[in-house]
């Protein structure tokens, strides 16, 4: 099939749109084909192969299923934000500008963020459901002991309510 007036006798492609929900769930099963590859890599690697490991820094490599594959440096957890973190503080600040010694808008603490502080196996900043902190704690809580707690109260706040986190990242 062809554009009339084209000339042209080749088929065209049809366009193709995707809904986010359908690109989330295309990125999952791509996740899911690597893990699949990277686990079936595992058990032919065994446990004596050697792996590219970094000469600086620390990293742990695990699968599940499979289990460890390694860990080199001193696991200890260091105060610095990942980018998620950075670009979130960025669309928050745009949603919220904050001049030099402005505290920004008072944001009390929810009951997920309250539950999450107690998590055993992630950087977190020990908050209480009902407590309230300026805006700009609160970022400073989401980036220099990077409490991922406080990023994902974020993302439930004012910005969701304007169309999303994830969408203005």
């Amino acid at each position: 099939m062809s554009a009339p007036g084209s000339g042209s006798t080749a088929p065209s492609r049809p366009r193709l749109r995707h809904s986010a929900a359908d690109l989330g769930e295309r990125a999952w099963l791509a996740a899911c084909r690597l893990g699949d590859a990277a686990l079936s890599g595992a058990h032919r690697i065994g446990s004596s192969a050697e792996l590219p490991w970094p000469h600086e820094g620390q990293t742990s490599v695990e699968i599940v299923g499979v289990g460890s594959l390694g860990t080199v440096g001193e696991q200890e957890p260091v105060p610095i934000a990942s980018i998620t973190k950075v670009m979130t503080a960025h669309v928050v600040l745009q949603a919220h500008p904050l001049g030099p010694g402005d505290a920004g808008p008072v944001i009390r603490i929810d009951r997920l963020a309250a539950h999450e502080s107690d998590s055993p196996i992630e950087s977190v900043v020990p908050v209480e459901e009902g407590q309230e902190f300026p805006l700009r704690q609160l970022l400073e809580f989401m980036l220099i002991p990077s409490g991922n707690n406080i990023a994902r109260l974020h993302g439930r706040g004012p910005a969701r309510a304007r169309g999303g986190l994830g969408r203005r990242l």
